[in-house]
């Protein structure tokens, strides 16, 4: 006869899931950063994945500054962008000089942070293995890892304190210590200075809050407790706050950017698919196979085994996510038969509640919801809502732990394999004119070049080539008036003085590779018509011998 506490078997597995669980988190946050880095050197930097570097080197290209002990300092880069992301790679990069590694491996490690963060999170909102479950599916998430790495949103300093912010509530909700309230509030307004369209975010979090947990809200919601939340969020947006109480900018983020239009409606929603299936970056990041004459064989062992998989999976370029979502809905429901208006259901709810809203805000505002970086501002919500739908039905349903985690595994793989279609797109054809890898010869040349100064005659290169030169290339945009249809007399004036000294240098996409159509065309035209003759210094093209680049100057017509 056994004697003593009797034993639970159940309360044993419980007791060494929870031992096991962290650890194998820790291994989803590593093998997330090993296959972030292995994009890492793939594709050259893009323009807006440089842009922070207007608040770090020179040229400035800062909308607003405060002169802080004599020294201008960054707080506003554009209307609706703060300096956040300056202020922590001018630390990076005064350790670390500019490079693709010490400008993607921080963001890397910044979103498997915000992994383990969400696991956190999960592990206080559902029970059971919803928490390893959402870990794992936003590991795998195609469009988060390639966000996360390529940053030209940007969208990682979005995600860490949307996922922190939310975290510290939950935290608040059930120790109701003051602290996690004000260091939500602080990180919620840090977000909302990084980039002002975290207001979207903070709009569907109170909406999903308000609907899900009125009473809740009520009960906390006391004078004392709103006012430390407010003066928390407004010392986080403080650099915000004061770009908008300024004279000469006064509201100037919301009077901007604001517009509304129901316009493009259904291409905003083909993007939400296309960002959870992860297939919307195909074409923009990578080339596809029409645009190249011939694929790049593999050059390592890496990418002998990438495309090999890719081979022999039929280059898949959607995942099962999307299916996963819609079985999560279906899940929802049928748990809602079953247990009514509480526990999972309600952080279900939440979850639809948030991305519905938040999602609307951007739907319906002028030039926004088009793209990738728009819509995975969303993330982690879906996977939040899939990880509770199989964490319940682990719990509720006959052999529902062995379903979930097969369903698990399968939705991880899709997402895998199209992410590594990518890597394998990459090796075939290289990077799209966004991210060429000619760049950085781009740079070496210019830096090389005695040049007074160099001229920039297209978008896309400027902020990148400040960026890699830290500051110290002549560089000066051009793009007005050379993108303009026509060049008229003033334009042709502004022209001859930039052509008029021989070590000016000018900077140009080949024909066909323009973002700006004709900006080549009329600055060869302009120089016929004042006299010059262009001297063509070099091209430049990427490993696949693709020439993206020209680098001209221009001497008198004997």
């Amino acid at each position: 006869m056994q004697t003593g506490r009797a034993r639970d078997p159940g309360r044993h597995r419980r007791s060494t899931i929870g031992k096991t669980t962290p650890t194998a988190v820790l291994l989803v946050c590593a093998a997330f950063v090993a296959m972030g880095c292995a994009f890492v050197p793939t594709l050259g930097i893009q323009n807006d994945e440089a842009l922070f570097a207007a608040g770090i080197y020179d040229p400035p290209g800062v909308v607003y500054h405060r002169w802080i002990f004599g020294h201008g300092l960054p707080v506003m880069l554009m209307t609706y962008l703060g300096a956040l992301k300056c202020w922590i790679y001018a630390g990076v990069f005064h350790f670390w000089a500019p490079s693709v590694f010490s400008l993607r491996v921080p963001v890397v490690l910044g979103a498997a942070f915000t992994l383990w963060l969400f696991y956190l999170l999960l592990r206080r909102l559902a029970p059971g293995r919803a928490a390893i479950i959402g870990c794992i599916l936003l590991a795998a998430d195609t469009s988060f890892l390639l966000t996360g790495v390529f940053d030209w949103g940007p969208v990682v300093l979005q995600h860490l304190c949307l996922v922190g912010g939310v975290l510290l509530l939950a935290v608040y909700a059930a120790k109701q210590r003051w602290p996690a309230l004000a260091g939500a509030a602080l990180v919620f307004g840090l977000g909302a200075w990084d980039k002002a369209l975290f207001f979207w975010m903070l709009g569907g979090l109170a909406v999903a809050l308000a609907v899900v947990w009125p009473r809740e809200i009520v009960r906390l919601a006391t004078l004392r407790r709103i006012a430390l939340a407010a003066g928390a969020f407004l010392l986080g947006a403080l650099p915000l706050v004061l770009y908008n109480a300024s004279p000469h900018h006064r509201l100037e983020t919301f009077r901007s950017n604001t517009s509304f239009s129901d316009g493009g409606f259904e291409g905003k929603w083909y993007i939400v698919g296309s960002s959870l299936d992860g297939s919307a970056l195909f074409g923009w990041l990578v080339r596809e196979d029409h645009e190249v004459a011939a694929a790049r064989a593999p050059r390592t062992a890496l990418e002998g085994a990438s495309t090999w998989l890719s081979e022999i999976s039929g280059r898949p370029r959607r995942s099962l996510l999307g299916c996963g979502f819609l079985l999560a809905l279906a899940l929802g429901l049928w748990l809602w038969r079953r247990q009514g208006w509480k526990g999972e259901v309600r952080v279900m709810a939440a979850a639809l509640v948030f991305m519905i809203v938040a999602w609307l805000q951007m739907a319906f505002t002028v030039n926004a919801g088009g793209s990738v970086h728009h819509t995975v501002l969303l993330w982690p919500a879906p996977h939040l809502f899939i990880a509770v739908a199989l964490g319940a039905a682990s719990r509720h349903l006959p052999r529902g732990a062995a379903a979930a985690g097969v369903l698990t595994a399968v939705l991880a793989a899709s997402g895998l394999l199209v992410t590594n279609n990518y890597y394998a797109q990459i090796v075939r054809n290289g990077g799209a004119l966004n991210w060429t890898p000619a760049v950085h010869p781009l740079a070496d040349l210019v830096r090389r070049a005695p040049a007074r100064q160099v001229y920039v005659a297209d978008w896309g290169i400027f902020d990148t080539l400040r960026l890699l030169g830290r500051g110290s290339l002549p560089l000066v945009m051009a793009t007005d008036p050379l993108s303009r249809p026509e060049l008229d007399h003033l334009a042709l004036q502004v022209v001859e003085g930039w052509m008029s000294q021989p070590d000016h240098l000018f900077i140009v996409h080949t024909e066909g590779h323009e973002f700006f159509s004709g900006s080549r065309k009329n600055l060869l035209l302009a120089a016929r018509r004042l006299g010059f003759r262009e001297e063509r210094l070099a091209t430049i093209a990427d490993d696949h011998g693709i020439a993206f680049y020209e680098l001209f100057r221009f001497v008198r017509s004997e």
